[in-house]
């Protein structure tokens, strides 16, 4: 089996490049120095949101020896063998669930993975990882 991975959807980045422009535009017909300031403040921001997002562009991938997690200070390798229990998890807030994928590692460590640093449903994710783990 070949490896899969999951990340940000590319939307994500093509929303902070119109943000991007949209602070471009708004240094351009800006009036006062303020507001120059503050646009520039908030393309720094959405500027470095888009370099970490890219940085952990393969959050997670999965292969038939284990998981890769990817951070922004790099990727680490944890084999199935250190996988206690996956879970989707789902709260209720404010009238919507959110769905997470909950993966518990043997040292106590818990990672958690969103919808949007998966870039699907966490539900779909956790059934495909169970199928490289038991090789099904």
């Amino acid at each position: 089996m070949t490896e899969l991975h999951w990340g940000p959807r590319p939307g994500a980045f093509v929303f902070g490049g119109v943000l991007l422009a949209t602070g471009v535009l708004w240094m351009i017909v800006a009036g006062t120095a303020g507001d120059r300031v503050i646009a520039g403040a908030v393309m720094i921001v959405v500027l470095g949101a888009m370099v970490l997002g890219w940085r952990m562009r393969d959050r997670l991938r999965a292969s038939v020896d284990g998981i890769v997690v990817g951070s922004v200070s790099g990727s680490r390798t944890i084999p199935w063998s250190r996988v206690r229990r996956m879970e989707v998890v789902g709260r209720k807030r404010l009238g919507t669930v959110n769905n997470s994928l909950e993966i518990d590692l043997d040292d106590d460590e818990l990672l958690v993975f969103t919808r949007m640093e998966l870039g699907q449903d966490p539900a779909d994710v956790a059934a495909e990882l169970t199928k490289i783990r038991t090789g099904g």
